[in-house]
């Protein structure tokens, strides 16, 4: 919880230097408020990644270990976000991933 407090600065600036450059680019609304829920969502994303890290990184007993187990465990989170694929053709037995994944939510709330 400490690391998560100290590390609240560098979540709070990149994602309003990546909001401020990517929100335009892409030709979103120019309202601030539509603005400001853009940057919450990617401040969100972006603690709740830095947060899944610290907890790898405290299940797992070296570095190695986890530099194996996260990648497996980003591409099946991902897998289940909708993105790639309807969640109605998901199989039933790993479904209830897409409960538990933040990416899934965090994909819902930018459409």
């Amino acid at each position: 919880m400490s690391r998560n407090i100290i590390e609240i600065p560098y979540a709070v600036i990149f994602p309003m230097l990546q909001t401020l450059i990517v929100y335009w680019l892409i030709g979103l609304s120019n309202t601030a408020s539509q603005f400001f829920i853009f940057y919450l969502i990617l401040y969100l994303v972006g603690f709740n990644g830095m947060s899944l890290g610290l907890f790898l990184g405290s299940v797992a007993r070296d570095a190695k270990s986890v530099s194996t187990l996260a990648p497996g465990l980003a591409q099946v989170v991902a897998l289940i976000t909708g993105y790639f694929k309807n969640l109605d053709n998901i199989p039933k037995w790993i479904s209830w991933i897409e409960y538990i994944s933040p990416m899934r939510y965090s994909y819902e709330a930018f459409l």
